[in-house]
């Protein structure tokens, strides 16, 4: 279906999953052994508290100190909790603030996708970057894909003004055909629980971990500080300020690195998106009117997007099926260098008159362009530059 957009509403099911299933082995374990590796806190006991908890938070409002530390102690992950969710277990904190600032979608249709992909952030000065929400989603045209055959189609970002950081959630795109397991599985698990079963329980309950673990969805986290330092290009706090991932921080790794792989390319889409947008008028038709997101059927008034807003976001280029297919085959990461056709990296520049003005933001959009066109023969793949991207 056109637009439709249930990556939130299943990761937030899964999670949902995970806390159930963590409960559940609570109990398994301190009931038939007196000691369990599970807490017993935070989301495990309070997890089918979240949903209503985001219904009933409205857009637009502030939580006060008391109400932050509520959801924090109620909905936060212990350490030991944290090695069972993996990444999925900061979703509550990007659903809310998600929740509270925007409730907004933006699709980034294919060909504005690769341009993104294509077009350097060295110089482009992080905290000038007008993001249009302080958290919203994006869903890719096409997905981000890494190691192993892995596809990341949707992401989430929240900005974190007073610490200056920008934090993504990358989510599987095999998410979208997750079936969660019955409230029926679960029952049957409690019962056995509750007469004592063990040898009944255990096996529900490994039954449940399947359902969990076989599809071996992926998720990625990656935070970037630093976005309140003033006049520091991006190539500059690449190379300053450490990368916090869901694998560990990544310091003093080299801008090359950290731009080459898959959060390179994540933020070249991120900024320049929101970049992008901030250079177009009001009713301009590359950025569509925000339209409720449909829905199969009747729609769930409990769902996590049943209030949610989604706007559609072209190119004001169109590519031509040449300059598709050289983006396309240099983002896969495949080098070419037969022939003198090659793509030159866009860049983000100045306005034109201020280009000596080391104040002045960098909001004009070079795009890529396809250099000796000629010299490219039906079929055949430009070069890459020197700077390729890469996955």
């Amino acid at each position: 279906m056109k637009n439709e957009f249930r990556t939130l509403e299943q990761a937030l099911q899964l999670w949902e999953d995970v806390s159930i299933f963590l409960r559940l082995g609570y109990r398994i374990e301190e009931g038939h052994k007196g000691h369990s590796r599970i807490d017993m806190t935070g989301p495990v006991v309070h997890a089918r508290e979240l949903r209503d908890v985001l219904l009933n938070t409205s857009a637009g409002k502030c939580l006060n100190k008391e109400q932050i530390e509520e959801f924090q102690r109620k909905f936060s992950a212990s350490e030991k909790q944290k090695t069972y969710y993996g990444p999925i277990s900061l979703l509550p904190n990007f659903l809310m603030d998600w929740n509270l600032s925007s409730r907004r979608v933006f699709h980034v249709a294919n060909d504005l996708q690769l341009l993104l992909e294509a077009t350097d952030l060295d110089e482009v000065v992080l905290n000038e970057v007008r993001f249009p929400f302080e958290a919203f989603a994006v869903r890719l045209g096409r997905p981000i894909e890494i190691e192993g055959g892995i596809k990341f189609d949707a992401f989430l970002c929240r900005i974190l003004r007073d610490e200056g950081g920008i934090h993504t959630l990358l989510f599987d795109s095999r998410l979208n055909s997750y079936a969660r397991y019955s409230r029926e599985d679960t029952q049957r698990c409690s019962k056995a629980i509750e007469k004592k079963e063990w040898v009944h329980a255990n096996k529900l309950h490994r039954k449940l971990e399947g359902n969990i673990l076989r599809p071996r969805l992926e998720f990625r986290y990656t935070g970037i500080l630093g976005l309140n330092a003033k006049k520091r290009t991006f190539k500059e706090q690449m190379l300053s300020v450490p990368i916090v991932t869901d694998d560990g921080v990544m310091d003093g790794v080299s801008y090359d690195e950290a731009a080459g792989d898959y959060k390179g390319r994540l933020m070249r889409i991120l900024i320049g998106l929101s970049l992008y947008i901030s250079t177009l008028p009001p009713g301009n038709p590359q950025a569509s009117a925000w339209e409720p997101v449909p829905h199969r059927g009747s729609p769930d008034p409990r769902a996590m997007t049943s209030a949610s807003r989604i706007c559609l976001v072209t190119s004001s280029h169109t590519l031509t099926s040449e300059e598709r297919n050289a983006l396309e085959h240099s983002s896969s990461g495949i080098g070419g260098y037969e022939l003198s056709a090659h793509f030159r990296r866009g860049h983000w520049r100045r306005p034109p008159g201020q280009g000596d003005d080391p104040l002045a933001p960098r909001i004009i959009w070079v795009r890529p362009t396809l250099v000796r066109r000629d010299r490219l023969h039906t079929g055949m793949q430009p070069g890459g530059s020197e700077a390729k991207v890469t996955t």
